[in-house]
């Protein structure tokens, strides 16, 4: 399991919601959701079924996604990057989005599974990025921004000021 470390803000926390709504337009799924590998919801758009349980929604999502990680590894395979359930009224399809995030959709019979699927192949270039900047420590992402010669001049120059 890979521990995840948030340092983006409201604004990150904006933009992937809007990308989560954009998402359940174009797939016409119900529900989607963020959360890493630990089961900790990081955010949720859409429409909640009545006495849904949200956070043991999301804790045991995690758990089965990390079950299956071991399956994958028992026959061979680094992971299963994907896993589907299918009930009589609502279907649940588990992602990987990045290293240690899911995405968790809930979707009932007005979709097909093939157009959640194409969907969240559509919408996960467009999340990696904006997950990748929050979970990037601010001085690694200030390095690659400026170079790292230039961060350690820039650092050794404020550290002077304070001698």
């Amino acid at each position: 399991m890979v521990h995840l470390q948030w340092y983006g803000g409201e604004g990150e926390i904006l933009s992937l919601q809007s990308e989560l709504r954009r998402f359940l337009t174009k797939s016409g799924a119900l529900t989607s959701m963020l959360m890493d590998s630990a089961g900790r919801l990081l955010t949720m758009v859409g429409t909640v079924i009545p006495q849904f349980d949200i956070t043991s929604f999301v804790s045991l999502s995690a758990s089965d996604f990390a079950a299956n990680r071991e399956l994958a590894r028992l026959l061979g395979e680094e992971t299963f990057h994907d896993l589907f359930h299918q009930g009589e009224r609502h279907g649940v399809y588990i992602t990987q989005i990045c290293d240690g995030m899911l995405m968790a959709v809930l979707f009932d019979r007005s979709t097909t599974l093939g157009l959640v699927r194409h969907s969240i192949r559509k919408t996960r270039p467009r999340i990696q990025p904006l997950l990748h900047a929050a979970l990037t420590p601010p001085a690694e992402s200030m390095t690659r921004a400026l170079g790292e010669e230039e961060f350690e001049q820039i650092s050794e120059d404020i550290e002077r000021m304070f001698e």
